[in-house]
């Protein structure tokens, strides 16, 4: 988490109908905790039960102001990489030097956004001996902020000063479109996250009234009145609290927006590589040797059942059925995660292309794109270019470039794309706008997809408050009728 300090406490952000005050999270979260304990006392508790669930409420107050203080914090840096992009590409089309561009935006920007600008100009305007100068100043940025659209504005300022281009302005003003419109998209997805986050965190709230209001309806008639003295229910129904604490605590830890922005950072690399290496693996396999072992065992208790050993053969049928479909279900799961990486990171790769193809050739535009991607996709990446290079002038490296995945237009985008080679500049640049245009709407579904992807888990946990009022009422109906029967045993002894 970011530390920002408390000096922040009173920051308001209040765009495109998201409005957001530290004090109002702060609030909330303590009156939930507050409200619980209430509940506690509600549902029937007694002292020792209520200190336990107290004593619990002061252990998960750190990880809820956590929770609270990463939201804060992650919309305090996203606050700040707003201000940057939205005054970043206005001030480099004045005099298009990157040096000057810095030095405007330093008056511009605050917090740990203007240390990095400040540290990225002193590094650019007092280093000499750097033959990459341009891009490893700016990456100073980059490193403190992983945002692709960060990264594209770069890579488009970086190539127009270094090859003095002056037909630029309609690819900056589309560059400038493309960002004003992710920056409303996430603040709109921010506010779904907080009304998301009040959501689940009032169907905890919900089950815990509920669970009184069972408690109460029971506990009203004088046969039942008695069962919520037992040790048994005392403690079912704390630890019911506490679970629901725990939901609530998670759910604010899950929903802290920091994908909102850093959608470069790749913290998956061992999974996506292990899944595509195993990917690649099968599909060159005929027979993978889980397949060859799973029939070998359906054969084998085939065999056992003709001897007529059916027990033994059941057993090893199944065994031999479970490996077959579990292979089958692990490669169809693994497929689906690459079909969904790459739809994510394709258009991504696309813009940083199409930003880029006015200063370089097609080819050299990959290859100079390739560093920012997962490594699914950077090898994908090195198989085109090892194909387009083999035969420049044939499209179908172009038609083939992902093929074997799910990856929506991305056929007809390569198609466009070869269709840059060998033209004039002059061509390119009228093409460019109208191919970010077209690319628009397959960044708008990556990111709709790396919002569900991140929120994923916070949707599966909704599920949990109701799960654990399941579990409480089974468990209480089954302490009310053991109290019954007491209750009866001891009306016959009498």
């Amino acid at each position: 988490m970011k530390k920002y300090g408390f000096r922040n406490i009173k920051q308001k952000i209040n765009r495109y109908g998201y409005h957001y005050r530290y004090t109002d999270l702060i609030f909330e979260a303590l009156a939930i905790i507050a409200f619980v304990e209430f509940i506690a006392w509600l549902t029937g508790l007694r002292n020792g039960y209520l200190l336990m669930v107290f004593f619990f409420l002061l252990l998960i107050i750190p990880f809820i102001i956590i929770a609270v203080l990463s939201f804060n914090g992650e919309t305090k840096r996203f606050e700040m990489l707003v201000d940057y992009l939205s005054n970043v590409i206005p001030v480099f089309m004045q005099k298009s030097k990157i040096n000057y561009t810095l030095r405007e935006l330093s008056t511009l920007t605050q917090g740990k956004m203007k240390e990095k600008v400040d540290e990225a100009l002193s590094y650019l305007e007092n280093t000499s001996s750097d033959a990459e100068l341009l891009r490893n100043s700016l990456k100073i940025i980059e490193k403190e902020y992983p945002c692709s659209r960060l990264k594209a504005v770069h890579e488009f300022m970086t190539s127009v000063e270094l090859s003095s281009s002056i037909d630029y302005k309609e690819v900056a003003a589309n560059l400038y479109n493309d960002v004003e419109f992710w920056i409303k998209q996430n603040y709109q997805f921010q506010k779904e996250i907080a009304d998301k986050r009040n959501k689940l965190s009032g169907l905890c709230i919900m089950t815990l009234l509920m669970n009184v209001i069972f408690v109460y309806i029971y506990s009203s008639n004088e046969f039942f009145a008695g069962f919520i003295e037992s040790p048994a229910y005392q403690f079912s129904n704390t630890v019911f609290i506490v679970l629901i604490l725990i939901t609530i605590a998670v759910l604010l830890s899950k929903m802290n927006g920091s994908w909102l922005m850093e959608d470069l950072k790749k913290e998956d690399e061992t999974k996506s590589r292990k899944i595509y290496l195993r990917i690649n693996r099968d599909q060159k396999k005929l027979f993978p040797k889980e397949y060859i072992f799973g029939f070998i065992l359906i054969v084998f208790a085939l065999a056992v059942f003709l001897k007529g050993r059916r027990d033994y053969a059941m057993v090893l049928g199944i065994l031999g059925l479970f490996i077959l479909f579990k292979k089958k279900l692990q490669y169809a799961s693994d497929r689906n995660y690459l079909d969904r990486q790459f739809k994510m990171e394709f258009p991504m790769w696309l813009r940083d292309i199409y930003l880029n193809i006015s200063q370089m050739t097609v080819l050299n535009a990959v290859e100079n794109s390739i560093s920012s991607f997962s490594y699914p996709f950077r090898k994908e990446l090195y198989k085109f270019l090892s194909a387009a290079r083999k035969d420049p002038s044939s499209i179908k490296p172009y038609n083939d470039f992902l093929e074997e995945y799910d990856v929506e237009d991305a056929r007809a985008s390569m198609r466009l794309l070869y269709s840059l080679n060998n033209v004039s500049k002059k061509e390119v640049n009228e093409r460019v706008g109208y191919l970010i245009e077209r690319n628009q709407s397959m960044l708008n579904k990556s990111q709709e997809l790396r919002n569900s992807d991140a929120l994923g888990s916070a949707n599966l946990i909704g599920f949990l408050p109701m799960i654990f009022f399941s579990m409480q009422m089974i468990v209480s109906m089954f302490i009310m009728f053991m109290y019954l029967m007491n209750n009866l045993g001891s009306m016959v002894t009498k």
